[in-house]
């Protein structure tokens, strides 16, 4: 038998409370995944599955990465790995425009999508099928350069990316920045520090966004000592009876 921690909760119930995250609370949550994939990636692991459902969280506030069925053992260089992986809405995109060919670094556009969730408190590339996915990423991060294409996708997509017409990347500002109440107290959203950390996970190159060790060091300049959140304690009446 394997006897394994207790979790109560993840981290899509916990969203589907709709309550604002304050940002404090988001960057304390994406440390901690960010800690969890340092130790995965340094082992030779990629996950290849995070989204919201397999983040843990107990009630001391304490973060687990659940369902490693899809998690394998990164090559030193890129082979050939199965391309039908993660959950589309979390899904990097160089697993459809390169299919068989990524990295950890897959994992960090994911941790990505997790963080955008926790501002929006909804998915932010929710595509209805992967060709709807690509077209959602690109009209929020925008199309990156023909010399980036010619680098980083196979002729294939690269053509077919081509074809979808030139997408300009929308201000993230607008998306995510500091949300204010009518009397000028902050609401949500994140601050253009914040911002840039966002920005830098959901790089369409995954050249150009940190590995998980990376992130870690942008991400702890930021993080301070708090106590137990209230969304964690609060409301455990009835989510057995949510929807899974």
């Amino acid at each position: 038998y394997f006897v394994l921690n207790y979790v109560p909760f993840d981290l899509s119930r916990v969203i589907k409370r709709n309550i604002t995250f304050a940002e404090d609370h988001i960057r304390i949550l994406i440390y901690a995944m960010l800690r969890g994939l340092k130790f995965i990636h340094s082992a030779g692991v990629i996950h290849r599955d995070l989204k919201p459902s397999n983040i843990g969280i107990d009630s001391d506030s304490n973060l687990w990465i659940l369902d490693f069925g899809l998690a394998r053992v990164a090559q030193p260089t890129p082979g050939i790995l199965t391309g039908y992986v993660a959950t589309r809405w979390w899904r990097a995109p160089e697993i459809m425009y390169n299919w068989e060919k990524y990295d950890p670094k897959a994992d960090l556009w994911s941790v990505g999508c997790i963080m955008a969730e926790l501002v929006l408190l909804k998915p932010l590339f929710a595509g209805k099928d992967h060709v709807e996915q690509l077209d959602k990423i690109l009209c929020i991060v925008g199309t990156p350069s023909e010399h980036k294409l010619a680098e980083i996708c196979e002729p294939y997509a690269r053509d077919y990316i081509r074809n979808m017409g030139k997408r300009t990347k929308q201000d993230f500002q607008k998306l995510f920045g500091t949300k204010r109440g009518p009397n000028g107290e902050i609401t949500g959203g994140l601050s253009p520090e914040g911002i840039a950390f966002l920005e830098h996970l959901l790089e369409f190159d995954p050249r150009d966004r940190p590995s998980a060790e990376e992130a870690l060091a942008i991400i702890w300049e930021t993080v301070k000592s708090f106590e137990i959140p209230s969304w964690v304690t609060n409301g455990q009446q009835g989510d057995d009876d949510e929807e899974q």
